[in-house]
């Protein structure tokens, strides 16, 4: 679609609007920096938020944790899940049904 000046127009979400990033008091803020210390892409977090790549990317800059720790295990977040049997159970029983499911052996 275009509009009148020739120019595209967009028909996704729109822009979210520009302020201050407070990964302390802001909701909003805080959901995409659980995302990012989960390990999420970009493009998730994205389109879970409507923001764009970049802002996505600003506020990944700005939290000391870092998506490839999180990947590599390297950080507390991590570790802490790797180390409870509850989260073990949880993320065994989803494979077995993935295995089930595929029917993979």
């Amino acid at each position: 679609m275009f509009n009148g000046n020739g120019r595209r127009r967009s028909l996704g979400k729109s822009k979210a609007k520009a302020r201050r990033v407070n990964f302390h008091h802001d909701p909003y803020d805080r959901k995409v920096m659980k995302m990012i210390a989960l390990g999420k892409s970009t493009d998730f977090i994205c389109g879970a938020t409507g923001l764009t790549e970049s802002q996505v990317n600003y506020r990944a800059t700005l939290l000391p944790l870092k998506r490839a720790m999180v990947r590599s295990g390297n950080d507390p977040i991590t570790y802490t899940l790797m180390r409870d049997e509850r989260v073990g159970k949880i993320v065994m029983y989803h494979m077995d049904r993935l295995l089930d499911k595929h029917r993979l052996v």
